[in-house]
């Protein structure tokens, strides 16, 4: 009995293995066994231009020039002579300060300054009289350093005096807060009849000049080489900066170079550098994100190609070379930087070659091609 089970168990399986193989061979359709003459691709045939090639930084927009108002007196806010966010000249009056207690001490200095010239001249008399007195033996010498230390002590109380003058003129001048820069003042952080002292940490505004703005990047170590070496300039000239903002399909202000620090980060190992742009129309705001493009000063002939025609394997860039057979070769190549949003290679491509710029994931080495129509890389 076991051994019929055995027996239809099997017949059963062999049954339904042979079911699968026919669907298979006979069910479902053939797959071709490759590609059925050449595929049908984008080809460009590289050549060399006479370009400028730019860099890519991310960078940040700051103020040429910030000021922080604080108070150099103590005393409470009589008035706010400013609104929020109003572009204010250097010298305005932005804050007073109670100035009642400077006057009233202006005049005790002022007081206490005439008294000490009127004595100090009463001593220089003295002095003046009692030196020819000396002369003819008329006073002994005790008297005389006598006179000498009066008018010394008179010329001391004299600058002290003087001294505080100037202090209570300068509280006076003091309790105007004017502003030191031109440039748009933020809200006031105080509030009229606030007291303020000049010891407590208080910012009472801040102005940022803004008519032009800072663009702050760094740049790696091996781009700060290249961009040497490939920029033996006069002095005169210029090296070309352009910005980028966010949301920006294309850089849309121009800058100029102002510097590149002095040592590399032993952190990081980037040089910070510094830019400069013309904010007249006031609508950057310092602290943006931007996208610095610096260019060399001079143009030189360089191969340009896509992005769209560039491949990744693992850490290397490749591009597909069509060679006289029009079969694809497996090309590695290293990149520089930018030109017109095309990609410069520093190697591995030479003038007048043909790579394929569109339908990559069609083609691998050996595959025959065959241009689609003309195409262009832009």
């Amino acid at each position: 009995m076991k051994f019929k089970f055995r027996y239809l168990a099997a017949i059963i399986v062999i049954l339904l293995i042979a079911g699968v193989v026919y669907r298979v061979f006979f069910s479902f359709p053939s797959f071709p066994q490759g590609p059925q003459g050449p595929v049908l691709v984008g080809i460009v045939t590289i050549k060399a231009e006479k370009v400028r090639i730019w860099r890519e930084f991310s960078g940040m927009l700051e103020a040429t020039d910030m000021a922080e108002i604080r108070p150099q007196v103590t005393g409470r806010i009589d008035t706010i002579n400013f609104e929020e966010g109003s572009y204010v000249n250097k010298g305005d009056v932005l804050f007073t300060i109670d100035p009642r207690l400077y006057y009233a001490e202006f005049k005790s200095a002022e007081a206490a300054l005439n008294s000490a010239r009127s004595n100090f001249k009463t001593f220089q008399s003295d002095l003046k009289r009692s030196d020819s007195l000396i002369k003819e033996k008329a006073i002994s010498s005790r008297e005389f350093e006598g006179k000498r230390n009066g008018f010394e002590s008179a010329s001391a109380m004299l600058k002290e005096a003087e001294s505080k003058y100037k202090i209570s003129e300068l509280n006076i001048e003091y309790s105007k807060v004017l502003a030191p820069i031109s440039g748009r003042i933020n809200r006031a952080e105080v509030k009229v009849g606030n007291l303020v002292a000049p010891n407590v940490d208080i910012v009472l505004a801040t102005i940022v000049a803004d008519e032009k703005l800072y663009a702050e990047f760094s740049v790696d170590e091996q781009s700060y080489v290249e961009f040497l070496n490939e920029n033996k300039l006069e002095d005169d000239t210029k090296i070309p900066v352009k910005i980028q903002l966010t949301g920006e399909e294309k850089p849309s202000r121009e800058a100029v170079l102002k510097s590149f620090d002095n040592e590399i980060s032993p952190t990081n190992g980037t040089v910070r550098a510094r830019a400069e742009l013309d904010n007249k129309d006031g609508k950057l705001l310092s602290g943006l994100f931007v996208k610095v493009f610096l260019g060399n000063a001079k143009k030189a002939n360089q191969i340009l190609i896509t992005e769209k025609a560039i491949g990744t394997d693992l850490d290397k860039k490749f591009v597909y070379v069509v060679n006289k057979e029009n079969k694809v070769e497996y090309r590695e190549i290293k990149l520089g930087g930018y030109s017109d949003g095309l990609r410069i290679v520093k190697s591995g491509l030479a003038d007048g070659e043909r790579i394929v710029v569109n339908g990559n994931q069609s083609v691998r080495p050996g595959v025959e091609v065959k241009a689609e129509e003309p195409t262009i890389q832009k």
